[in-house]
């Protein structure tokens, strides 16, 4: 146990690929399921960290 790290990327870098294709064909983000997934992470982390 001494040895054991995270091997998760940043909140953000993870939140960053949520992304949809608009009316035009371009590809934006998602910020309603960024922001599901940001507090899903944060939690997680919060979790798995104490």
């Amino acid at each position: 146990m001494n040895h054991n790290y995270s091997v998760w990327g940043t909140v953000e870098s993870i939140v960053a690929a949520y992304k949809i294709m608009d009316e035009n064909g371009n590809i934006v983000p998602d910020l309603e399921s960024q922001v599901i997934v940001r507090r899903m992470l944060t939690a997680l982390r919060r979790f798995f960290f104490r």
